[in-house]
């Protein structure tokens, strides 16, 4: 986990992200983290597949169901830590 504070509650994804990249904040070679759409496709940010027709492929599907559940647990744990 990792953790950084001084942030606006309007502050977007993509700056807070960047801001730690350039600071101290390393994704392990061969990890991944999960991240929502609001950051870019990178080898190391798994974000959810948008405008594609899910009915086409069944591995899409899952893997985006897969993250919806997962995000939406994250985003629990942080409404409890608030």
């Amino acid at each position: 986990s990792y953790f950084i504070s001084g942030f606006e509650g309007s502050t977007a994804c993509a700056a807070t992200y960047m801001h730690s990249h350039l600071m101290d904040f390393m994704i392990p070679e061969g990890k991944s983290y999960l991240a929502n759409a609001g950051l870019a496709l990178c080898n190391a940010l798994l974000i959810p597949y948008q405008g594609v027709h899910f009915h086409l492929e069944k591995g899409w599907k899952l893997f985006s169901l897969c993250h919806s559940k997962a995000h939406n647990i994250i985003e629990r744990i942080f409404s409890i830590l608030k």
